[in-house]
């Protein structure tokens, strides 16, 4: 890791990278379980799998929303707005 990416991640917020960090959990608990679960459950452990990937292709299209409607005259910003609504139909 550089000198510039170590001082751009002590810029993050310590919550923030706890909570990002936390947010994989369920990621590698549901790849685990594919492997582990006997094999009736399969379908069940993707379909939470496949989910929980929706709900965070959501927030971050949500994220890039917030972005956009942070700028004041909204000008040029057109290309945010398509990027927040992108990954919620890609979920969908």
């Amino acid at each position: 890791m550089s000198s510039n990416d170590r001082q751009a991640l002590a810029q993050v917020p310590t919550a923030a990278r706890w909570l990002g960090g936390a947010g994989l959990i369920p990621f590698v608990a549901g790849a685990a379980a594919l492997w582990l679960v006997p094999a009736v459950h399969d379908r069940v452990v993707a379909d939470l799998l496949v989910g929980y990937a929706a709900t965070i292709l959501a927030f971050m299209g949500a994220v890039h929303w917030g972005l956009a409607m942070s700028v004041a005259d909204g000008r040029g910003m057109t290309r945010w707005f398509v990027a927040g609504v992108v990954p919620a139909l890609v979920a969908w």
